[in-house]
């Protein structure tokens, strides 16, 4: 039998439990387009967003390479809200080479995370006006 009582008195940190909010672990539907035949088929894509050097990062966790990660502010100042990029995907891993498995979100299911992490990291985020973008943009 389990003992519970444990949790009532020890941190979840202190038993190598990391407490985490619904909205910073979930999963995103996206394609994955094989390397070799460029065949695409669904993929759900799991993500994970920590702080990183004092700022929320977005960290995919079954990307193709395992680098895949970017800072929010990166996100929202950069590739994601740019007005000036027109296209119906945003490309987690481009297929580097043809050594990789393109992965690739709809560009407004990726705004939408982005949308509700910068929601909950407000604080923690310096939004930069740039042209194109207003902040009703990015909230």
């Amino acid at each position: 039998m389990t003992d519970f009582n444990r949790f009532l008195t020890n941190k979840l940190e202190d038993l190598n439990y990391c407490p985490l909010q619904r909205h910073q672990y979930a999963s995103i539907e996206g394609i994955k387009v094989n390397c070799q035949t460029q065949q695409e088929t669904p993929e759900k894509i799991y993500w994970i967003c920590e702080i990183v050097n004092d700022k929320p990062a977005l960290m995919i966790l079954n990307g193709s390479t395992g680098g895949e990660a970017w800072y929010l502010e990166d996100l929202i100042n950069g590739r994601l809200f740019n007005n000036e990029i027109i296209a119906d995907f945003f490309s987690i891993n481009d297929g580097i080479g043809g050594q990789w498995n393109e992965l690739k979100v709809p560009r407004e299911r990726m705004k939408k995370v982005v949308r509700e992490l910068a929601e909950i990291y407000k604080t923690k985020i310096i939004f930069k006006r740039k042209i194109g973008i207003s902040n009703d943009d990015l909230v």
